[in-house]
């Protein structure tokens, strides 16, 4: 594992998010994802073999207590913990989470949020805590591209082995830093496919890029 790139467990001290960091937490890329919603409802259906009632988005637009110093709800929690749908299968209600990217060059690999640019917990903090402690973080994650309104490709990443693929190694990113302080480790698809952490993959009939 590189020196940039930190265990999915490591903790952080710091100033804590106030009111004025809203900026960190842009809510533009929510209401893009949304827009390709029912495409990411779609491969749900088909994956998890459930009915469209049994699929529950809780991912909002709203600015939550983090960057308003506001009230929290049950859906900044699921938010915060990286739950975006609650999918209720025979056996189980699974939480499952979404990232969904622009299908431009440059922009096409997972990316991994490392520091929110204060001390409040990222992914990198809550998911191993919540696959390690809580039991709240979201079992798969699909990670799509889109061209305007319809989901270009996906693919269904196991977030545990994601999170054990790195850190024993096996995946090595690339570290992004912003001004804002924010920072994320970006890992090329294929990566993640070759190390089996991808259970499932997409692509729309009309697109020709692989």
């Amino acid at each position: 594992m590189s020196a940039a790139e930190p265990q999915l467990g490591s903790r952080r001290t710091g100033p804590r998010c106030r009111m004025s960091d809203a900026r960190r937490f842009d809510q533009h890329r929510k209401e893009a994802a949304g827009s390709v919603a029912s495409d990411v409802r779609a491969r749900f259906r088909e994956w998890y073999g459930v009915p469209d009632a049994a699929l529950v988005s809780v991912e909002t637009a709203k600015q939550g207590a983090y960057e308003t110093g506001g009230e929290y709800d049950p859906v900044t929690f699921l938010d915060y913990a990286g739950v975006d749908w609650l999918v209720d299968t025979d056996n189980a209600i699974l939480p499952v989470g979404e990232r969904i990217r622009p299908n431009v060059a440059g922009r096409r690999d997972f990316s991994w949020r490392v520091a929110n640019g204060c001390s409040t917990p990222c992914e990198s903090d809550r998911v191993p805590a919540g696959i390690e402690e809580s039991g709240v973080f979201p079992r798969d994650i699909l990670f799509g591209l889109r061209d305007g309104d319809r989901l270009n490709r996906a693919w269904l990443i196991d977030v545990e082995a994601f999170r054990t693929a790195v850190d024993a190694g096996q995946l090595v990113g690339e570290r992004h830093d912003r001004d804002d302080g924010t920072a994320a480790v970006y890992y090329p698809v294929a990566d993640l496919v070759r190390v089996g952490c991808v259970r499932e993959s997409w692509a729309a009939p009309y697109t020709e890029w692989v």
